[in-house]
């Protein structure tokens, strides 16, 4: 049974009392290998997509395990295909999230998730904190003057998540076209940028803009084709710096290890759970 955004969210108080649940980093691991394992003997395309700054990349690497200096933010300016097997068969493409790409690359991209057998996309947001790249903080069209870093961050997230709206709307019609079972996964990543903020961004997702197109989804294909799950997890616990790395937000008060290897094991069991239908 798919898991609500809310039971995503539960507090992990098991892991806080000591039951060691998920033996440390190696568990990420061995859900990864698995995931590679079912794109290797399979016919299956799994497509991730999204604005740029989300962690797209970052999870495609941790995905393909090749997990090396996974905090460094890589700008992608095209696709970044892993294939597992000689030929079409199993396949990770990773799609770059700057808009000017969203026309050229992401079609292509969505039709060759559309081909195979499986139809499985992974939709990257990130309730705003997307990374930043370019020109120091100040110089942000969503900056004014006399803005502190935290007044800049709250006008910087609110803007990123229109981008996340828009990305969302451009991948709606190649989604609409898809024959078959539909699998979608709407991951929102750094979660230890916004843990003390669970019920808005619960809101956001469930009862605004983005649940309305995903319920012209699921209207199109019907519920019993179009199967869409919610995931949170931090790829990396990292403080939020500008391109000149000035430090714009620390990350969340009570976000420690044990949370974050709670809820990045959840998330990837899930990509591998897609994979298994």
């Amino acid at each position: 049974m798919p898991i609500t955004i809310e039971e995503a969210m539960i507090a992990v108080t098991a892991v806080k009392a000591g039951y060691e649940i998920y033996e440390g980093r190696g568990a990420a691991g061995g859900i990864t290998s698995a995931i590679r394992r079912k794109l290797k003997a399979g016919h299956t395309t799994l497509a991730v997509l999204g604005a740029a700054g989300t962690g797209k990349s970052t999870f495609g690497r941790l995905l393909a395990g090749k997990t090396g200096n996974l905090s460094h933010y890589v700008s992608s300016r095209e696709a970044e295909e892993y294939t597992f097997v000689e030929g079409a068969y199993g396949l990770l493409i990773v799609g770059p999230g700057q808009d000017r790409y969203w026309k050229t690359v992401w079609p292509h991209i969505c039709d060759r998730m559309k081909s195979g057998k499986k139809h499985i996309l992974i939709n990257v947001v990130s309730y705003g904190y997307h990374a930043m790249e370019g020109k120091p903080f100040r110089e942000h069209p969503a900056f004014q003057q006399g803005d502190n870093p935290s007044d800049f961050v709250k006008k910087y997230t609110a803007l990123q998540r229109d981008v996340e709206l828009d990305a969302l709307k451009e991948i709606e019609p190649h989604l609409l076209t898809v024959k078959g079972d539909l699998h979608l996964i709407t991951l929102i990543t750094k979660q230890d940028m916004w843990w003390g903020q669970q019920s808005d961004v619960i809101r956001h997702y469930t009862e605004g803009d983005y649940h309305l197109i995903l319920e012209r989804i699921k209207a199109h294909h019907g519920g019993k084709n179009f199967h869409h799950d919610f995931h949170a997890l931090s790829l990396v616990r990292l403080n939020f710096r500008s391109p000149d790395n000035v430090l714009l937000a620390k990350t969340a008060e009570g976000y420690d290890e044990a949370i974050f290897q709670v809820y990045m094991k959840q998330g990837l069991e899930a990509v591998n759970a897609k994979c298994n239908k």
